[in-house]
């Protein structure tokens, strides 16, 4: 009799072990690179030190370009590739995010310097519409995140979850969607600072319909043509996108899709940029030479220690007064930062949403702290995650053959979808300073092996046991939910 069951189990056995290579095979691709400074480096040999210095902390980095400006002296340092195998430089495109909120400040400042408007002229003159809400608030006050609308609009918001995954957040945004999510508002311009891609993505929309242009026709005319920025563009479609440019990633991992969004590019959304473009930008900056270098002198208060001027933060620190601004997208983040007293500023840019805010700052002189540490923050949750994944298949596993046995196949399903979608949301979400690839693989193998049951008893199961319509109605919610969970993670 045993040896019967013996020779029973084997075509079982076999079956678990395919499943179990297989999912060691599939896992291999899928696995997430870990964020890592990549070893190459070019540029200015003391400041490449210095960077090297100053990042070694920056959990989660992949490329990192960077520029210092001293007077008319610029010199330039870059960690690592721009793609994983080409080499990134410092003329190499990255999205910089929010820095283009400074941009579109000093738009505003260098039109209200020619005569064509003033920043305090209505929201609603601009855009030549009536709206009392958009009457009751000025261009200033939208420059300066004290216009009182929310970061993002709400109809903005689900898709907002994208970033997390690498996802664009913006699609389907253009000028006369996110006018139309700006009228019919309560507005009273708030003397209170409330930080607003919403707001700054609405100013730029404003200057640009005044003008009877497209924000990237007037970003081009007034601030890159006459600094000649060649390589500082504004995408609003793929093919726009700047040739070489870097590919980003999550602090997680995993390949990030570019931003575009037309109506949110004021804002920072599909404007690529270089270190070599920014540290132009800056030099002429700090010589009183860009357009609209008048956006930088302080007008309302943004925080402690902190004020805002058309778009430039100014932070005073113990070591030295900053004029600043910050970016980050779904694979990229990036610092601008000026001490205008010395005559000293900085680019730091990089493939990566691990901030970098801190490596600018110490560039800078000034003693600043990582801003959140992914591999120390996510600990707690991707143990958690893991545990959660892991954990059932091997606890069930482990009461003997009897409680690893399905009652059916619409059992077996069910715990097929729900191990797969597990391995999804944890692909997605872990921490990948933890969880590196070596552990995701074996991860998915450990689980796999823990279910392999479902799959080498299959032909023996019957369809559906015991009462049919609430079997497949548990069953068949419990797949549904799974899948489309799964489904989720794909699209975005």
């Amino acid at each position: 009799m045993s040896r019967i069951r013996s020779l029973a189990a084997r075509p079982r056995l076999r079956v678990a072990g395919v499943a179990v290579v297989l999912a060691g095979l599939a896992a291999t691709p899928l696995a997430p690179a870990r964020p890592a400074p990549e070893a190459e480096a070019t540029g200015e040999a003391e400041l490449l030190t210095r960077v090297r210095e100053v990042a070694e902390d920056a959990d989660g980095l992949h490329g990192l370009a960077v520029a210092e400006v001293r007077g008319d002296d610029v010199t330039a340092a870059v960690l690592g590739a721009a793609d994983g195998q080409q080499a990134m430089s410092a003329a190499t495109p990255i999205e910089i995010g929010s820095v283009a909120k400074a941009l579109t400040g000093q738009l505003l400042a260098d039109l209200a310097e020619v005569g064509e408007l003033a920043p305090t002229d209505p929201v609603a003159e601009a855009l030549d519409t009536d709206d009392p809400g958009l009457a009751a608030i000025s261009l200033e006050d939208l420059a300066t995140h004290h216009a009182g609308l929310p970061r993002l609009p709400p109809a903005n918001l689900p898709r907002a979850t994208l970033a997390s995954v690498g996802g664009n957040p913006y699609a389907g945004w253009d000028r006369e969607r996110l006018i139309d999510a700006a009228e019919g508002r309560d507005l009273d311009g708030s003397e209170a600072y409330a930080y607003s891609n919403f707001g700054v993505g609405l100013l730029g929309q404003a200057l640009a319909t005044h003008l009877d242009t497209s924000y990237p026709e007037l970003f081009r005319a007034r601030l890159t043509e006459p600094l000649g920025m060649d390589d500082t563009v504004v995408a609003r479609t793929a093919p726009a996108l700047p040739d070489g440019h870097a590919h980003g990633r999550t602090a997680a991992g995993l390949s990030a899709d570019p931003w575009l969004g037309a109506g949110y590019a004021p804002a920072g959304v599909g404007v690529w940029s270089t270190a070599e473009d920014l540290a132009t930008l800056v030099r002429a900056l700090l010589a009183g030479e860009a357009p609209g270098t008048a956006a930088l002198e302080p007008r309302r208060a943004a925080g402690d220690d902190t004020e805002i001027g058309l778009g430039w933060h100014r932070t005073a620190h113990d070591q030295a007064t900053v004029t600043w601004h910050n970016g980050g997208t779904g694979g990229f983040s990036s610092f601008v930062g000026t001490d205008r007293q010395r005559e000293h500023g900085v680019v730091v840019l990089a493939r990566t949403t691990t901030s970098v805010d801190h490596v600018g700052l110490r560039l800078l002189g000034v003693e600043a702290e990582p801003r959140g540490e992914p591999g120390l923050l996510g600990l707690p949750f991707t143990v958690l995650l893991t545990a959660a994944v892991v954990g059932p298949p091997l606890v069930t596993a482990a009461r003997g053959e009897r409680a690893t046995r399905p009652r059916d196949r619409a059992e077996a399903l069910s715990t097929i979808a729900g191990v797969i979608a597990g391995l999804a949301l944890l692909r997605a979400l872990g921490s990948w300073q933890i969880l590196t690839p070596a552990a995701w693989i074996v991860i998915t193998v450990v689980t796999v092996a823990a279910i392999a049951s479902p799959l080498a008893r299959w032909p023996d199961l019957d369809t559906v046991a015991g009462s049919r319509p609430r079997r497949l109605a548990s069953t068949g919610l419990s797949i549904a939910v799974s899948l489309a969970l799964v489904a989720v993670l794909a699209w975005a």
